[in-house]
């Protein structure tokens, strides 16, 4: 399974959520953020699926 990374806007219509909400997730360590440059965040579209069955299961 390849990893694809996402945009934060792209992350929070995956999750259902805000902004805000997604940054409160990295902040508590639930979905982790990829800097690829100081203005270019992703985050990986397999850790947020992990993420989503963790809280469903």
């Amino acid at each position: 399974m390849s990893d694809d990374f996402l945009t934060a806007k792209e992350a929070c219509k995956i999750l259902k959520c805000n902004l805000v909400t997604l940054w409160r997730y990295v902040k508590d360590g639930k979905i982790k953020k990829h800097v690829i440059t100081r203005k270019n965040v992703r985050y990986s579209k397999n850790e947020i699926q992990a993420y989503i069955r963790s809280v469903v299961a």
